[in-house]
């Protein structure tokens, strides 16, 4: 009998021997992963009822939340509608997307059937569409080059969907150039006296302010100089669209007569002589000024005559020698 129980006995240790060590096996051979990982249908089970109707309809995009995925809609922001370019300029519509995942965005006129372009590809034959994408900034930009009064009119921003309904319009106005007449003078003292100061002043306008005044002397260009007394001043007034450029000479020398020429920044020129005097005439004792009415020309009031009195006198002696 008892070696009977000792067999048992035996045996039940081998088997409980054999089951620990299978298990243990099966245990580092197992891969616990699979284990872990929430299925597709147990994350939809647990997501609102909203995210699961949009996520039914197949708009937008899916995202990861800590409850599972989710579903966004595209979004088109309400950004500026109203934009106005002159003609022959760059024009740039703003489209900023959001959520847009694996959709595209397009460009069409809203009164045409047909896309300008479609993501960043351009779906016409005028090369003058384009469409640039800012990543960082979610925008796709209709870009417009040389605008003409032809691309006047609603433009529509798109997310490509089977409804359509994701979409925003955008009014562009194209202005033609007004025609103005530019206009540049000098005014200033033609005749300036030796000593004294040389000031010349030069106003342009046209139909944007001038950017630039340049002064020349006889040919060569003149800029501010302490040393030789040349100072120059610039003042732009938008409101005017005028620019206004004040030359000063100090101390006029005689050299300092000569042709003075103002050009602007486009190329528009005039010009004025001016001639610098001699303040005294060496060949006057009184030194009276040049300019004055010194010498007499015909015509002009030469004052009392001494032509009878010298008559007289010669008429006089003739007949005294006679008698």
């Amino acid at each position: 009998m008892d070696s009977k129980m000792i067999h048992i006995f035996g045996c039940v240790v081998k088997t409980r021997t054999f089951l620990l060590s299978w298990i243990f096996l099966s245990l580092l051979t197992a891969d616990f992963s699979k284990a872990f990982t929430p299925t597709r249908s147990s994350m939809e089970s647990e997501l609102p009822s909203s995210f699961r109707k949009m996520q039914q309809k197949g708009k937008g995009h899916r995202y990861f939340t800590d409850r599972g995925y989710a579903t966004r809609t595209p979004e088109i922001l309400a950004t500026k509608k109203n934009y106005t370019v002159k003609r022959g300029s760059l024009a740039i519509l703003h489209c900023t997307v959001q959520n847009l995942g694996t959709k595209t965005v397009v460009w069409r006129r809203a009164s045409e059937e047909n896309p300008l372009t479609v993501g960043e590809y351009t779906y016409v034959s005028d090369a003058r569409f384009s469409t640039q994408h800012k990543v960082r900034l979610d925008q796709w930009n209709l870009h417009i080059r040389n605008v003409s009064l032809e691309d006047e009119g609603p433009y529509e921003c798109q997310v490509s969907t089977k409804d359509r309904s994701i979409r925003r319009q955008f009014m562009l106005d194209v202005q033609d150039w007004t025609k103005y007449n530019a206009e540049i003078k000098i005014t200033g003292k033609r005749f300036v006296e030796k000593g004294d100061t040389i000031v010349l002043s030069c106003n342009a306008t046209d139909y944007y302010a001038p950017h630039d005044i340049d002064w020349f002397k006889d040919g060569d260009k003149l800029d501010s100089d302490e040393l030789k007394g040349i100072e120059i001043t610039k003042s732009v007034y938008l409101a005017k669209k005028t620019i206004t450029s004040v030359l000063k000479l100090r101390k006029a020398k005689m050299t300092d007569a000569g042709d003075y020429l103002c050009r602007t920044s486009e190329h528009y020129i005039t010009t004025i002589h001016v001639q610098v005097l001699n303040a005294y005439s060496p060949a006057n004792d009184n030194n009276v000024k040049r300019g004055t009415y010194t010498e007499y020309s015909r015509g002009s009031n030469r004052g009392p005559s001494i032509a009878p009195a010298i008559y007289v006198h010669l008429l006089t002696m003739i007949l005294l020698f006679l008698t």
